[in-house]
Parts: C-alpha cells; sequence; structure tokens
C-alpha cells in the first residue's frame, strides 16, 4: 500500500486520462513498458516501507502529514528532508531552528526510487563522517529560500 502517493498516483493519472489514439505509446504502452512501470511501482512500495522502518513515531507522522520530517546531525544542525529527488534538504542554521538561518542542499543518485533516496540522505545525516561528506558533495539549492518566504 502506497501511503505517500507517488508512482501509484502517477500511474492511475495516466490511466484516466487515456487520449483516443490506441498507436499512443503514452497513453497505450506497449507490454513490455507495462512491465517496466510494474517493476518501478514495486520497487517504489519496497522503498516506501523500508524508508518507513527507520524513521520514529514521530518522523512517520510528519512525512505522512508534510512530506517531510526533521533529523539532528551530530553536529547539531537540525535537517528537513522532504519527500522528491533532489534540492530537498533544509538545514536550519538559526538559534532555536527557527527559519533565520537557513541553507538547502541537493545531493542525490540518478535513476533510484525517492524513498530510497530519502533514507540514503537520513543514513548520511546521522552519522558524523556521513553528514561531513554530504557538505562536501552537495550542491546549493533554492528549497530553502521558497521554505523562509512561506
Amino acid at each position: 500500500m502506497n501511503v505517500l502517493g507517488g508512482l501509484g498516483v502517477l500511474v492511475g493519472e495516466i490511466e484516466s486520462n487515456l487520449c483516443s489514439d490506441r498507436r499512443c505509446q503514452t497513453c497505450y504502452p506497449s507490454e513490455a513498458r507495462k512491465r517496466e512501470i510494474e517493476l518501478m511501482r514495486l520497487a517504489s512500495e519496497r522503498a516506501q516501507e523500508l524508508l518507513l522502518s527507520f524513521l520514529d513515531e514521530t518522523q512517520r507522522r510528519m512525512l505522512r502529514v508534510t512530506g517531510y520530517f526533521d533529523v539532528r546531525g551530530p553536529s547539531g544542525l537540525l535537517y528537513r528532508i522532504t519527500r522528491m529527488q533532489g534540492g530537498n534538504i533544509v538545514v536550519f542554521r538559526g538559534k532555536d531552528d527557527d527559519l533565520g538561518g537557513v541553507d538547502g542542499l541537493c545531493a542525490y543518485p540518478r535513476d533510484v526510487p525517492v524513498d530510497d533516496i530519502v533514507l540514503t540522505q537520513l543514513f548520511l545525516l546521522r552519522d558524523p563522517a556521513g553528514e561531513e561528506h554530504l557538505w562536501r558533495v552537495a550542491t546549493g539549492s533554492d528549497l530553502a529560500f521558497r521554505y523562509a518566504r512561506a
């Protein structure tokens, strides 16, 4: 069961918006493409289950309600990881974790289920060496500025 939406919702939206041209590969994919979509859906479900198993109850609730969860790194910084592929890490630098000083980080592998990306980022941010590594390889993101203006 896909409690967080994602690919299953996308597939449902595609199926409900089919065009009338049966030759259209977007609306009427080949059997091979249907198998590929099904494998992606299964991988996404497994990734989601794995991610949820590593979050505490507060983080799971936050993720279900808001689409993000918070994790404190070994450095003491508070990170907010949003359930999306890139530009999804907000770093709170202000006193008492206010939005006064935020940065955004973007670091992710390609062609991996989004929940596997988020779980990898969580693992990195829980480990002192991983947190340091993430800061070395990540690029800046404008996501933090969107949060600050919200």
